[in-house]
């Protein structure tokens, strides 16, 4: 079973992380809904007792004021019963007793006579009176009037007491009253009671979250209370102002854990491939080494067996010309042809032990400018007559540490490649300029551009585009400035049709000692 990638494994251990916590959230939303609604019914249960308390207040005090004006009215109308038995009642006298006693009138109604004496008058119907033929205590909600009648064989009296105090008392302990100041309180939206029948949750004690018409958010519970239903409304935006700030720090939370998991799954990422990267490159590294041990032991061997040979016969051919003065100019021509092949093929076993074995550099300081210059004297007769047009800019302050025979190889071969490559005319610059740590020497040269797959071949050994070359040359060259710590890179610009060779050497050596500045 192959083992997932480390930046895999961090990836999925940062989702199941945000999975958690997105359901650790949730969790703790839904537990801090149930705690509010929890709260809110507790809330609800308390004012619903309230209300409840102050309805029975409310019958209880209405059965006392009732009694009591029960009891009051009757021994009024009993002494006015008395006192007219005495000496009967004017209408005038019962409008005086009765604005004397706090009463709102006083009638007596002679029943052998069948006349009403009242005071003040009118304020007692003929209809009333019929209606109050039996004795006791009776509410004319018409009137706002409580109505006491009281008769015996001769008479019947009635007595009447306003009600409008006892009323605006009952009006203040009602329960529109409590209600109202109740919906008042903070935190409270409103409390209304209901008939069951009306409400639109049926379960007893529920509660759920509505809005109102000012666009407000409330937690609304229902309690059951006899055949009506207590409706209880408290304001839940500070609920909500908590639930939306605990979601926009989740989300915050979340939006840091995704970035950092994002972030170190692409870090280990980089790293592991990084490190792939390392290890096939130090893979490459072992194989072109085994390659070269190997190529170094065949190269001893073939140089070893094939060097005495062509050097005897090297030896062989140079005798024959010197001793032999009867050869036809066709034979001579044969054997000066077969010298040149020895010679070549001596040329490249040189190169070859040259490819494979390390280099001892001699370090001496080199003004690269010299160098060059030296150079392209050397070949000026050939480039005059080939038509390239060499040209050299740089001063004589770029100075390096190094081999100077090794590094004029270096950049002979590389002047010898521009010049072959425009066999028709051309040109070659040459910009050497100087770095604070190094020396740059630029090689531009015009003449038709390798394609790019040919291009991306010509650092390799055995490559070569010429018809004797052994393509080892830019190898060496490679392996020299390698040996001198510098870099020889290449570089084509297509656009304008230049190919460019870009030498860089540090100017200074650890085996010599600071050149001066």
């Amino acid at each position: 079973m192959n083992q997932l990638p480390t930046w895999k494994n961090n990836l999925i251990a940062f989702v199941l992380l945000t999975l958690l916590v997105v359901s650790y959230f949730f969790y703790e939303q839904q537990s801090i809904k149930e705690s509010y609604q929890q709260h809110s019914r507790l809330h609800s249960k308390i004012l619903a007792a309230v209300v409840e308390l102050n309805i029975r207040n409310v019958f209880l005090t209405r059965d006392t004021i009732e009694t009591i004006l029960t009891g009051s009215l009757a021994n009024s109308g009993r002494f006015v019963a008395y006192l007219n038995d005495i000496d009967p009642f004017s209408a005038g006298e019962l409008a005086a007793f009765a604005r004397e006693a706090g009463l709102a009138g006083i009638g007596i109604l002679n029943l052998s006579q069948d006349q009403l004496v009242s005071g003040p008058p009118d304020w007692l119907s003929a209809q009333q009176v019929s209606r109050s033929a039996n004795e006791g205590l009776q509410f004319l909600p018409d009137q706002q009037l409580y109505l006491y009648t009281l008769c015996n064989s001769a008479s019947c009296i009635f007595v009447g007491l306003d009600t409008g105090k006892i009323e605006k008392m009952l009006d203040d302990l009602s329960v529109e009253r409590l209600l109202s100041l109740l919906s008042n309180l903070a935190g409270i939206a409103y409390v209304r009671v209901v008939t069951a029948e009306s409400s639109h949750l049926t379960a007893s004690e529920s509660s759920t979250f509505s809005s109102t018409s000012s666009g407000g958010l409330v937690s609304e519970t229902i309690l059951n209370f006899k055949d009506k239903d207590i409706v209880v409304g408290l304001y839940a935006d500070r609920f909500f102002e908590r639930m939306t700030e605990l979601r926009r720090r989740v989300i915050v939370f979340l939006t840091l854990l995704f970035t950092t998991g994002v972030l170190s799954s692409w870090w280990l990422y980089r790293v592991q491939r990084q490190r792939l990267e390392d290890a096939r490159d130090f893979e490459r590294r072992m194989a072109r080494q085994r390659e070269a041990a190997a190529l170094g032991r065949t190269t001893v061997t073939i140089t070893h067996e094939m060097r005495n040979p062509l050097n005897a016969i090297g030896i062989g051919l140079q005798r024959l010309e010197l001793e032999a003065a009867d050869l036809s100019p066709e034979h001579r021509g044969l054997v000066t042809g077969m010298r040149e092949a020895v010679n070549r093929s001596n040329g490249i076993i040189s190169r070859l032990r040259q490819y494979v074995h390390s280099f001892e550099l001699v370090y001496q300081e080199i003004y690269l400018v010299d160098l060059l210059s030296s150079l392209i004297n050397l070949y000026a007769a050939q480039c005059k007559t080939q038509g390239v047009d060499v040209q050299l800019r740089g001063e004589n302050n770029c100075i390096v540490q190094g081999d100077k025979n090794l590094l004029g190889q270096v950049f002979e071969n590389l002047f010898k490649n521009a010049m072959e490559a425009q066999p028709d005319g051309g040109y070659i610059d040459i910009n050497v300029t100087r770095g604070e740590q190094e020396c740059l020497v630029l090689l531009s040269n015009g003449g038709p551009l390798p394609d790019s797959e040919i291009e991306a071949l010509f650092p390799e050994p055995f490559f070569t585009t010429k018809a004797k070359g052994t393509g080892l040359g830019l190898s060496i060259s490679k392996k020299i400035v390698g040996a001198h710590g510098g870099r020889l890179e290449l570089q084509t610009d297509r656009e304008e049709q230049i190919f460019r060779v870009m030498v860089t050497l540090p100017r200074r050596s650890n085996h010599m000692k600071p050149l001066r500045t």
